[in-house]
C-alpha cells in the first residue's frame, strides 16, 4: 500500500464540550467544515484528547449559538497552521516501540462499599445516583482485587506518546513535556475511564466539580502517575 500522511489531532474535548449545548463535537465538525479547517479533508485521520480534565474554553466563547462557527473556525485555524508547520523525519520499524507501566492507583477515601451497596438498593433514589453508586461500587472492587492501570508510551523516532487514564488535569501534560524537554512529547488521556477524573495531589483539597464524586481516586495519584511518566519517558540506556 502506498505510504500517505495519516494526520493524528490532539485537542482538547472538553473544552469544545463546556461551550455547546448538547453533543458538541458533531456541530463542531459540521461548522470546521464550513470555516477555516474545510480544506483540511483526509481519507484517514485520527482524533486523541490529550490532558484537559480541569480545561475549559470560556475565555475562548460565551457558549451562544452564533459563538459557535467563531470557536470552530478558531479550532480549525490552528488545525491547519499545526499541518502546515509540520516536520517530517523518516523512521523504521526499530525506530517504533511500546512500553506500558502498571500502576495500581489510589482509590479515595469516600467510597465505603457498604454505603454504596445501600444506595445501590434504594429504589427511592434516582436512576443516576444508583447507576453512579454501581460504577463506583465496580472500580473499589476492581481496585481491590490488585487490577492494575496500564500506562503506555508510544515511540515514534524521537516522538513520546503517552497514553493515560481518566480526565486527567493538564498539568500532567505540562510535567510530561517538561520532563523530555528535547524531544516531541505528547499525550493522549481519557483512557481507562474507571477512575473518572484525576486530580492533582494540591487540587483534592481545593475542592471544585472535577476533585468531587466523579473523581474515583485520591490525591496520592499525582506521585503515582508522575514516577510511571517519567520511567516511561527515560532515554534509552
Amino acid at each position: 500500500r502506498p505510504a500517505q500522511d495519516v494526520p493524528v489531532w490532539l485537542v482538547n474535548g472538553r473544552a469544545v464540550a463546556r461551550c455547546w449545548q448538547g453533543d458538541p463535537l458533531p456541530q463542531l465538525t459540521a461548522h470546521r467544515r464550513r470555516g477555516a479547517g474545510h480544506s483540511l479533508c483526509f481519507e484517514q485521520a485520527e482524533r486523541l484528547n490529550g490532558a484537559g480534565g480541569n480545561v475549559a474554553a470560556g475565555k475562548y466563547n460565551d457558549g451562544s449559538e452564533a459563538a459557535r462557527p467563531v470557536l470552530a473556525a478558531r479550532i480549525g485555524e490552528g488545525m491547519r497552521l499545526a499541518w502546515e508547520s509540520q516536520e517530517k523525519t523518516s523512521i523504521t520499524a526499530e525506530d517504533v516501540g511500546w512500553a506500558v507501566e502498571p500502576v495500581a492507583l489510589p482509590v479515595r477515601e469516600t467510597l465505603v462499599e457498604e454505603s454504596l451497596l445501600a444506595r445501590l438498593a434504594d429504589r427511592s433514589l434516582k436512576d443516576t445516583e444508583r447507576i453512579r453508586a454501581a460504577r463506583d461500587l465496580v472500580f473499589l472492587r476492581r481496585s481491590r482485587e490488585g487490577r492494575e492501570i496500564g500506562i503506555a508510551c508510544l515511540s515514534l523516532g524521537d516522538a513520546r506518546i503517552l497514553h493515560l487514564p481518566g480526565e486527567l488535569f493538564v498539568e500532567y501534560q505540562i510535567a510530561a513535556q517538561a520532563m523530555r524537554p528535547d524531544q516531541f512529547t505528547a499525550m493522549a488521556a481519557y483512557g481507562d475511564y474507571g477512575t473518572g477524573y484525576i486530580g492533582t495531589a494540591v487540587s483534592y483539597g481545593e475542592g471544585g466539580y472535577e476533585n468531587g464524586p466523579v473523581s474515583r481516586v485520591g490525591p496520592g495519584s499525582e506521585a503515582v502517575l508522575m514516577e510511571a511518566m517519567k520511567r516511561l519517558l527515560q532515554p534509552a540506556p
